[in-house]
């Protein structure tokens, strides 16, 4: 009988730490859930960033050439009035 009463203690201790492991798997699954759900979200929003990002290098490349245009006719200009009053 002893055995047996060890036995049935066993799986007494084995049910409740499956239990707990089952508690603890359930509660981790939610949180991996909630930082699923916040992955997809922050991807749209980066992808949103991404596009944004393009349009301004293509608009700060077109400033720049614009003003190195502007600052190469200036001294060209600046150039030529200096020569003339010599």
């Amino acid at each position: 009988m002893e055995t047996q009463d060890l036995l049935i203690q066993l799986l007494r201790d084995t049910n409740e730490k499956v239990d707990r492991i089952l508690a603890q798997t359930t509660k981790t699954n939610g949180r991996v859930n909630r930082i699923e759900d916040r992955q997809d979200s922050i991807e749209v929003i980066v992808d949103g960033l991404k596009e944004d990002s393009n349009i301004n290098k293509g608009r700060d490349k077109v400033i720049y050439i614009f003003l190195v245009g502007a600052a190469t006719i200036l001294g060209f200009a600046i150039q030529h009035f200096l020569s003339l009053h010599k």
